[in-house]
């Protein structure tokens, strides 16, 4: 193998520019809290809403707001897939982000579905548990403290859902707004490039 001797500032030059490089590569954890977050707190709200109307428009009211799933699961394909053709450098948390909050969808997807069939309506506090988990994990493992103070505010909306059913929705779009939302928007203003 052919090596190719560099001298000290080439070697310092190259380094700074992976420096640079991985400092324009982030993650897309921001994008798909933001995007998550809007949806489901759109959901949540749906579904309160649709708990004070005349029982003939609470079939479609629910019927949009469950529209925010495939919406969503849509959206975050595509995005994946574009993710993946530009992206050069993976950052090295992104698989805790896929594995945590890919998780807590499987959970969620299953649990709705029984709780549906069951015909049980106390989902929603499980829903806001499983996302305060989550977002403490990750935002634990990355250092990230807002999402860690965000699934506290989970956990606390999801004990008091608890309490009052009646406003068990404003408190899953509370906590979500939380977890995902608030940390989502402050990931997007700590994006900027630093200077090297």
């Amino acid at each position: 193998m052919d090596e190719k001797n560099i001298n000290p500032q080439e070697s310092i030059d190259i380094i700074n520019k992976a420096i640079k490089d991985a400092r324009k590569e982030t993650d897309d954890a921001y994008y798909y809290l933001l995007l998550w977050g809007i949806l489901l707190v759109v959901f949540f709200i749906l579904s309160f809403l649709a708990s004070f109307t005349f029982p003939e428009h609470q079939k479609l009211i629910q019927s949009i707001a469950y529209l925010v799933f495939p919406v969503g699961g849509v959206w975050s394909f595509l995005h994946s897939r574009k993710s993946e053709r530009t992206e050069k450098i993976k950052s090295i948390h992104e698989n805790l982000y896929a594995y945590a909050w890919g998780g807590v969808g499987l959970c969620l997807g299953v649990w709705t579905l029984v709780t549906q069939f069951k015909g049980l309506e106390s989902y929603v506090p499980v829903f806001i548990l499983l996302f305060g988990f989550a977002s403490f994990i990750t935002g634990g493992v990355t250092k990230f403290y807002p999402s860690v103070f965000g699934g506290v505010v989970c956990v606390i909306c999801a004990a008091v859902a608890n309490i009052s059913p009646v406003y068990q929705c404003l408190y899953g779009a509370l906590g979500i707004f939380a977890a995902t939302v608030i940390p989502g928007f402050i990931m997007v203003f700590n994006k900027k490039p630093k200077n090297v």
